[in-house]
């Protein structure tokens, strides 16, 4: 599988830089980076398009959105006190087999939609290949003027390859097109089988990483405190 090189899709946050983006800046640190993991993009778009259109309302989740902007459809759940798949993912077998490839303990799934012209506000998540889970989004219908912001960087996730990145430093994710931004996002247990298909850089810099990720933190709490 080629990947691509996050050089290719990676470029500098519009400014000016907020305070806990700006903290990055200089540091050296590798925020994101692609997965090594074969996905059929293909196959993935058309099944999830074949399950869109005809997954009953209460299968859908609000996430984090009462507004209908950001919305989920889980694909796991809880059995005997272990992780499942979701009886739907019998109709989405690419999707499955990805999870199945993924070294690491599955710990969720969901496909996730960012509606048009909707923003994700600046939030963090204890993630990364360094923290117990590290996640990884599989775009499936990626608007190219969809970005993330981390950091100081902003990042256009393209699709046909997984990627994950450092999410305990403060993100924000804007969709300014006219259409639905759709990721399979799959959280699994940290680990060194899955660190070797990620970039070496992002399990550097342990130290570095935790002091400016935390004062990142603490200056978004300060500014909505204000």
């Amino acid at each position: 599988m080629a990947v691509t090189e996050a050089s290719e899709v990676v470029r500098p946050a519009p400014e000016p830089l907020l305070p806990w983006q700006a903290m990055t800046m200089g540091s050296g640190l590798v925020l994101h980076g692609p997965a090594d993991i074969a996905c059929d993009h293909g196959a993935l778009a058309a099944e999830f398009d074949r399950l869109d259109a005809t997954l009953a309302q209460e299968e859908r989740h609000c996430f984090g959105s009462c507004d209908g902007s950001w919305t989920s459809i889980p694909l796991t759940g809880w059995s005997g006190g272990e992780v499942v798949l979701a009886p739907l993912a019998q109709a989405i077998p690419a999707a499955a087999g990805f999870l199945s490839r993924l070294p690491g303990a599955l710990v969720r799934a969901h496909y996730m939609r960012q509606g048009p012209g909707h923003v994700l506000d600046w939030h963090f998540e204890p993630q990364s290949i360094q923290d117990k889970e590290c996640r990884l989004l599989v775009p499936i219908h990626a608007p190219p003027q969809a970005y993330t912001l981390l950091g100081h960087l902003a990042v256009a996730y393209p699709e046909g390859q997984a990627w994950t990145g450092d999410f305990n430093f403060p993100h924000k994710v804007v969709n300014p097109s006219d259409r639905d931004r759709i990721m399979l996002v799959v959280d699994v247990l940290s680990s060194p089988d899955l660190a070797a298909l990620l970039p070496a850089a992002l399990g550097e810099g342990r130290d570095l990483r935790t002091r400016l990720a935390g004062a990142a933190r603490n200056a978004l709490a300060m500014q909505r405190a204000a």
